[in-house]
Formats: C-alpha cells, structure tokens, sequence
C-alpha cells in the first residue's frame, strides 16, 4: 500500500507541472493568435484598394492576326475599356499570345466578360494580371 501510495504521490508530483506548463503555454500561444489578428486587422483597414489602369491578360492558342483582330473587336466593345487609349484601348500581341488592355478611370475590371469576349473569339484566357504594353514580361 504504500509503494502504491509513493507512485502516485510521484505519478502527481511530475504530472502537476508539466500540465500546469501546458496550460501557461497555450494561454500564451492564444495570447499571441489573438495579437497578430488585431495587427492584421489593423493592416487590412489601413489599406487603400488601388484601382489599376492596365492590364495583361495571357491567351493560349492566339496565333492568327486575323482572329486575333476579331477577339480584340470583341473587347473594345466591353464598356470598361478606355477607347481613348492607343489602339482604341486594346493591343494584342499574336507572338507572346497577351492581350493588352486598358480601362476607364474608376471602372472596376470584369473578368468575366473580358474572358468571355475571348471566348466567343475561339481561344482560352489563361490569367490576367496588371501591367501595361511597356512591362513585356
């Protein structure tokens, strides 16, 4: 009865502090998450979303000058792209196989109907990115 007594007493004497040191832990880990949501937090309202002007957009298949000019007609009509830019706001690259396009001031881009414009023209947008014609990449 007493080694039983002695092993517990042990079993409690080593068991007590490492659970306490757990527990000192986590609270400190969930201390920790919950500041650097608040930093995050405050990062996110501090940021001013940036409207961009230009973009890139990648087209795969887009190897002929003439279908080429038909996709870029299809784009000009979209009433995002800025008509008063050069090339009436669209300048296809048939080598690199990209679109170049520009929009209106404080018109939000619509990727949906710019892929679709693509589409309907008989190719496959891979991405857009921003950028303008002088950033060849």
């Amino acid at each position: 009865m007493l080694i039983k007594s002695l092993a517990i007493a042990l079993l409690y004497t080593l068991l007590v502090p490492f659970s306490l040191a757990q527990n000192i832990s986590i609270a400190s880990q969930e201390t920790a998450i919950a500041s650097q949501e608040t930093d995050i937090a405050s990062q996110e309202t501090a940021i001013e979303p940036t409207q961009e002007k230009n973009y890139i957009v990648s087209v795969h298949g887009m190897v002929c000058e003439l279908c080429a000019y038909g996709v870029a007609k299809n784009i000009r009509k979209l009433a995002f792209i800025d008509a008063t830019k050069a090339d009436n706001g669209v300048k296809v690259d048939v080598e690199n196989q990209r679109i170049f396009i520009s929009l209106l001031d404080n018109t939000p881009l619509d990727k949906a109907a710019l892929f679709k414009a693509i589409e309907s023209g008989g190719y496959k947008p891979i991405d857009v990115i921003p950028g303008s014609q002088g950033e060849q990449k």
